[in-house]
């Protein structure tokens, strides 16, 4: 099921796309869509403190590509706020505090978050090189 919702928005996409009549919220929606894809993944494998959580970096990533600082903000801090929360999950309703604490894997929080933040920097700045090597439009983006 989650294989199937994640391609009905690849087609969603396609379809508008494919009629050169983008609307600027797309790519905002795209990308919301992409993350929460990857949180539902990521509680349906129950793998909140393993190498399952890199995925949040691939739409952080991804935002370079389409030229806008605005969707690497928000593709940034989205992944957070939902890696966050679905850690929260994790500690309060799946294992509890006590034993989530007692866990030597809980510095995967700091290193992850860190993760998250270097690929939106990066991101951002790869934005502001293309840019300024490219001569690419700001407006609109």
């Amino acid at each position: 099921m989650l294989a199937l919702t994640w391609s009905m928005l690849v087609i969603a996409v396609y379809a508008v796309s494919s009629r050169q009549q983008c609307p600027p919220y797309l790519k905002f929606l795209a990308t919301a869509y992409d993350i929460l894809m990857i949180a539902l993944t990521i509680k349906l494998t129950e793998g909140y403190l393993g190498v399952w959580n890199m995925l949040y970096l691939l739409p952080i990533t991804a935002t370079a590509l389409r030229h806008s600082l605005k969707l690497a903000y928000f593709a940034t801090g989205l992944a957070i706020a939902t890696y966050l929360c679905s850690l929260g999950f994790y500690l309060y309703w799946h294992v509890g505090a006590a034993k989530y604490w007692s866990d030597p894997q809980t510095t995967d929080l700091a290193v992850i978050v860190l993760s998250m933040l270097t690929t939106g920097l990066l991101a951002g700045q790869t934005i502001r090189q293309a840019r300024r090597f490219g001569n690419i439009d700001r407006r609109g983006v």
